[in-house]
């Protein structure tokens, strides 16, 4: 059956056994025997190829280039060898030692004494020269009448040109037979190929069992600065991250993960041991220090089609912190950047693509197994999360690219999202978001976009969504201190011609209207420690407002709480400065500058509210009921239901986006843009999302599987954001221990 073969790589090619090289008693049936040759793609990124070709159906996944350039080749399954090449067989030339760019193959006897029955080969013949980290993996489907006997088994064999004297290198076997299916996972092994050479592997059946390659002992490069290593992190000791790749982003792409974990402090472990945190390394240890690790998602046995063979990336029990996702196009350096850049995201200025999870691997009282996409820090990717309780899950299928309409208002919000469902954004999500935020007629919102040409001469890309939480004055026009920036239409039946309204903006507004018409609060809000009590918030209409605990009552003019440990003054005062840009009154010389987008923040806790974690000198609030009545005005201020009547804050489930809360003209446009279009309209928009479960998150208790897909990420006609920058705000002081006066 030997015949001339078209010169093609990459595929594998199932030869049918009339040229067995010994008998096995397989029978196989008449069969068209030969597939179309089939250009295929070699490059930084593995590529998954389909062939058909004597009755046989072969997918095999190409592995990505470690060296050389991006190239393409021809590939063809085949009945037959061509003229030349010797048939497979398991003997080797006396004293031969099997190299012919691999590490760790075995060395073979001279004679195996093994019988054997070819079956198909894959013949493939690459344009340049180039060099691969591990071997493809490879699925067979064999046609209905092929029968493998019993006590057989199956292996993939390799006949390199190059090195003919090796004769045929068993790479991979025995293999996984189910029905009609034989699957061979790759294993890391350095393989290179030259341009113009027909290399060819073939699918075996053999009478006995034998021994084939094994991987790597060493690392192996799998693309820029970065390494392919065993983890060696059993997935019942944490959580599986399985990645789904489907950016569609053009060639020489590389998608990387890095998982950060918080401070030890934070997780009550003593202060200054990760005093930033700490970045898991390829063994699931993790490590000290400012550089963040990279770890190659083409690495890892659980991405989707990786061809990699049990090296599950397994995040260990016990942390919390965040996966930050970021592709990288051509670096600037063999140095991959840390993601984060020290403590901020990558700079605007660099090409990257990225985005993050947040993920808990905590058991036990102190567990926060809460997993979410964070829009709150910005909108850098269409992704979609699942969270699985079981450590063999499947990953999420691959997204294809979809012609996406105009942006359309969804439906209300579903019920909280439950483990196995999946939130996030699809494709067509996330360009509807980013245009609506493009298109924000106020003006103020659309600043926070960012638009890029991915690579040379190709589309522009959404490449960046900032959230006011995650804008700067450096990157992006919009104004952090919205609420008090006279500029700003004010609310209907808002007098805006008092002093307070040209120094304080929205909250002067506030002050004007709880000056005469008190509204009721209460402090029990989610995530803090209030005690549940009633208060009536009026203002001094200058720069104040007034709390009044009336207990039980809920009506203002009730009489005031009697004093008490929790309670220390009341009524007490709550500076307007803590909801627009605000300092403590000597602020650390190692900072200096105000926090002007407190009101996005919303953070939990006891909050600090003057400058950084190294640069706090001392609590904001003195009391929780006063931090928590705070949260909740920062809440209905950025809902946009401040002036509305009824108890506080008023969102005890989620709003209806369309007729609810965000109906005020100081409504927060971008939270209303990506509620409208994500998954079931739940979004982590901005850290208050989470004071009524409006987030896109989960609960679970490890061990379990965190499933992530990034969709295809959309084009968009390039952006600029109008306008300048605004001035730095000028820094308002308050007294601190708020509550206590």
């Amino acid at each position: 059956m030997n015949r001339a073969v078209v010169p093609f790589f990459a595929v594998i090619a199932f030869i049918i056994a009339g040229c067995s090289a010994g008998g096995g008693g397989l029978t196989t049936p008449s069969v068209s025997p030969t597939s179309s040759p089939t250009s295929i793609p070699i490059g930084p990124s593995p590529t998954m190829i389909v062939l058909h070709g004597g009755g046989y159906t072969l997918s095999f996944l190409e592995p990505a280039i470690t060296s050389g350039n991006a190239t393409t080749g021809n590939a063809v399954l085949q009945l037959g060898l061509p003229s030349g090449v010797p048939a497979p067989s398991f003997a080797r030339p006396v004293g031969s030692a099997i190299s012919h760019g691999k590490v760790g193959l075995p060395r073979i006897p001279s004679t195996l004494g093994t019988s054997i029955t070819d079956l198909v080969y894959l013949m493939l013949t690459p344009a340049a020269n180039f060099t691969t980290g591990s071997t493809p993996s490879f699925t067979y489907t064999l046609p209905s009448g092929i029968t493998l006997p019993p006590g057989s088994s199956t292996y993939v064999l390799f006949y390199d040109p190059t090195q003919s004297a090796s004769g045929w290198i068993p790479v991979l076997g025995p293999g996984v037979v189910s029905g009609q299916t034989i699957s061979f996972p790759g294993i890391n092994t350095s393989d290179s190929f030259t341009a113009g050479q027909q290399y060819i592997y073939a699918l075996v059946v053999a009478s006995q069992v034998v021994p084939t390659a094994t991987p790597n002992a060493s690392p192996t490069p799998s693309g820029p600065g970065v390494a392919c290593t065993t983890e060696g992190i059993s997935p019942s000791n944490g959580d599986t991250v399985n990645i789904t790749d489907s950016s569609n982003l053009p060639g020489g792409s590389m998608l990387l993960v890095y998982v950060y974990q918080g401070s030890t402090q934070a997780l009550g472990g003593p202060p200054g041991l990760y005093p930033n945190g700490a970045w898991m390394d390829a063994h699931g240890n993790f490590t000290n220090g400012n550089s963040a690790i990279p770890l190659p998602a083409s690495c890892y046995s659980s991405t989707l089609n990786s061809g990699v063979a049990n090296n599950p990336l397994v995040i260990p029990t016990g942390y919390f912190g965040r996966i930050y996702l970021v592709y990288v196009n051509k670096p600037k350096s063999s140095t991959i950047p840390n993601p984060i850049g020290g403590s901020q995201p990558p700079s605007d200025i660099e090409p990257y693509l990225y985005d993050k999870v947040e993920f808990g691997t905590q058991t036990g009282p102190s567990a926060r197994p809460v997993i979410d996409t964070t829009q709150v820090d910005f909108l850098g990717l269409p992704i979609e999360l699942q969270l699985v309780a079981s450590t063999t899950a499947t990953p999420l299928p691959a997204s294809t690219v979809a012609a996406c309409s105009s942006p359309m208002p969804t439906s209300p919000p579903s019920p909280i999202p439950t483990a196995g469902s999946i939130v996030g954004f699809t494709q067509c999500g996330f360009a509807a978001a980013f245009q609506t935020i493009i298109n924000d007629p106020t003006g103020t919102y659309g600043s926070l976009v960012t638009n890029a040409a991915w690579a040379p001469g190709q589309a522009s890309v959404n490449f960046r969504a900032l959230s006011p939480l995650g804008a700067s004055q450096a990157t992006s026009s919009f104004d952090q201190n919205y609420f008090a920036d006279p500029s700003v239409k004010a609310p209907s039946g808002c007098n805006s011609s008092t002093p307070a309204w040209t120094q304080f903006g929205i909250i002067g507004c506030l002050l004007n209207a709880y000056a005469t018409n008190g509204e009721v609060y209460t402090s029990q809000i989610p995530g803090t420690n209030g005690d549940g009590d009633y208060f009536c918030i009026t203002s001094d209409n200058a720069a104040n407002f007034i709390a009044t605990d009336i207990g039980t009552a809920t009506a203002c003019g009730s009489p005031a709480k009697p004093t008490s440990t929790n309670l220390p003054v009341n009524p007490f005062k709550i500076p307007a400065v803590v909801f627009t840009n605000a300092t403590v009154p000597a602020p650390n010389p190692a900072n200096g500058a105000c926090e002007y987008d407190i009101v996005f923040q919303a953070p939990f806790g006891l909050a600090y509210v003057e400058g950084t974690n190294s640069a706090r000198t001392g609590l904001a609030f003195g009391t929780q009921d006063a931090f928590a009545l705070w949260k909740a005005m920062v809440l209905e201020l950025n809902y946009g239901s401040a002036f509305s009547s009824g108890t506080h804050p008023l969102e005890s489930t989620p709003p209806l986006l369309q007729n609810g809360v965000f109906g005020s003209p100081i409504s927060n446009y971008y939270a209303r843009a990506l509620h409208s279009f994500a998954d079931g309209t739940y979004s982590y928009a901005l850290s208050y999302d989470d004071g009524f479960s409006w987030q896109s998150g989960y609960v679970m208790i490890p061990p379990g599987t965190i499933n992530v897909r990034i969709n295809p990420v959309p084009t968009a006609a390039p952006y600029t954001p109008s306008g300048s920058a605004p001035a730095t705000p000028t820094c308002g002081t308050f007294t601190q221990d708020i509550g206590s006066y």
